[in-house]
């Protein structure tokens, strides 16, 4: 009787080790399934958050792309602006030049700095560098207005042109209401570079450089055509 009874309580002792056995694998089964499950949401998540990142470089290059693109095409627009009133006043085609473009763009990014030193005249290949500027409000669409009214300078050179015998004389120097105009057409001037920026006091400044410079005193008649 004592050994049946022995008999049995090994066996119930064997299976109810076996039991808590199966019990704890499968607690631990459980426990991997959680850990995969976690680790599975984590890379979800972070995968997430990596594709969002993304998106958001993407998004904010794609601007920075837009807005350069934006700007270099009213670069080109002014560049056929002075080309065609080049064409009319017998001088050649500018170029852009990537150089002046470059200066032009750090002068306006100084100019708050620049404007109260006696930094504002820049050289380039060691010799001077012609400008035309304008401080304004509105936005980078106001330049092509600016470009006109420098060309649109050319009615006060007309307008002197017309008088009196010595109007040829005359018409040939050095105005400072046709200072812009005047070096938008000199003829020696072969390079042009361009730079806007936002100053400070929410003013806007737009820079153009010139290259030869234009405006030499004692070079009018070579380099201006009636």
């Amino acid at each position: 009787m004592g050994n049946i009874c022995y008999s049995e309580n090994f066996k119930n002792n064997r299976k109810n080790k076996i039991n808590e056995k199966e019990l704890n694998n499968s607690s631990k089964k459980e426990k991997e399934k959680d850990v995969k499950k976690n680790i599975k949401k984590n890379e979800i998540k972070n995968f997430n958050e990596k594709k969002s990142n993304n998106s958001n470089e993407k998004n904010s290059d794609k601007k920075k792309s837009d807005k350069k693109n934006d700007i270099n095409s009213v670069y080109e627009e002014l560049l056929k602006q002075h080309n065609k009133i080049r064409k009319e006043f017998k001088s050649q085609n500018l170029s852009l030049n990537d150089d002046l473009k470059i200066l032009a763009q750090n002068f306006a990014d100084n100019y708050d700095i620049l404007k109260d030193s006696n930094l504002l005249v820049n050289n380039y290949k060691g010799q001077p560098l012609g400008i035309n500027y304008k401080v304004f409000n509105g936005d980078i669409k106001e330049i092509n207005n600016i470009c006109k009214e420098w060309i649109n300078e050319k009615g006060y050179y007309n307008e002197i042109k017309n008088k009196g015998e010595n109007k040829a004389k005359d018409y040939k120097k050095y105005f400072s209401k046709t200072k812009h105009f005047t070096q938008i057409i000199w003829k020696k001037t072969r390079e042009v570079g361009f730079g806007y920026s936002q100053l400070n006091n929410n003013e806007k400044i737009f820079v153009a450089f010139y290259f030869p410079a234009g405006n030499i005193l004692n070079e009018f008649n070579e380099n201006i055509s009636l």
